[in-house]
This record gives C-alpha cells, sequence and structure tokens, in this order.
C-alpha cells in the first residue's frame, strides 16, 4: 500500500474514532496493523478499541506500539490510564512516570505539547501525586 493511501486509511479511522463508531476505525486499521504494523494505526486502533470498550484489545495494540515505541507519549499515556482503570494503580505507575519523563524531554528540547496531550500529562501527573501520596500514607 502507498503513503497517501495509508494517510488516507488513516484520517478515514480518525474520523470514524471522533464518531465514536469504533467498529468502523477498527476495520479500516487492519490493513496497517499487521506485519509490519504502523505506529500510528496502533495508535488509532487502541483507541477504536477503547471507543468499544474491548479492553483486552485495547491494551494489545498499546503493548506492540510500545515494543516498536518504547517512549510513545500518547501511548504511555493510554496504557497507564488503562491500569488505573482495572484498578491496577502500582501497575499504572511505571508508564505514568516514564510518560512524565518523556513530556519533560520534549519540553527541554524547546518543543510545546499540544495542547490536547498536555492536558493528560497534567492529569497524568496529578494522578501519579496522588497516587504516591496516598502510598507514602500507608
Amino acid at each position: 500500500m502507498d503513503q497517501a493511501a495509508a494517510e488516507s486509511i488513516l484520517k478515514e479511522a480518525a474520523e470514524a474514532i471522533g464518531r465514536r463508531d469504533g467498529a468502523s476505525a477498527r476495520k479500516l486499521l487492519q490493513p496497517l496493523v499487521g506485519s509490519p504494523p504502523s505506529p500510528n494505526a496502533l495508535f488509532l486502533l487502541a483507541q477504536a478499541c477503547r471507543a468499544e470498550g474491548d479492553e483486552p484489545a485495547e491494551a494489545e495494540a498499546i503493548d506492540r506500539l510500545l515494543a516498536l515505541q518504547p517512549n510513545h507519549l500518547g501511548a504511555l499515556l493510554i496504557k497507564g490510564a488503562a491500569l488505573a482503570r482495572a484498578g491496577d494503580e502500582d501497575g499504572a505507575l511505571t508508564p505514568y512516570q516514564r510518560a512524565l519523563a518523556v513530556a519533560e524531554q520534549v519540553r527541554r528540547g524547546g518543543q510545546a505539547l499540544p495542547p490536547l496531550l498536555a492536558n493528560e500529562v497534567a492529569r497524568a501527573a496529578k494522578w501519579v501525586d496522588q497516587y504516591t501520596a496516598k502510598r507514602a500514607a500507608r
């Protein structure tokens, strides 16, 4: 598949996710998540799975993405949130801390995070602060 076709599929899938139509997005993304998988497609696939409430498939897509790009900020944030939602606060701490470290590296490099990503990083930082305070109180 050529780059233009892949980009078109990614755009259509993102629009489907925006409409909360995870099923359509997942179908669109299938040709891009094979071997070798597209990191962007895996990221969108995780979001599509989340929209459908398919947490195991969401986790699989994120784990595959992190295997390719261990410092993918969005994937780290999604992984931390998924683990926290599942009640695995100890497990959520590691990806959240890595996400905060990656965000700090981006800032030190003179780049600004997009507003949505900056909000998620701030939410993760708040979660980590609350978790560590709760843990220290035990």
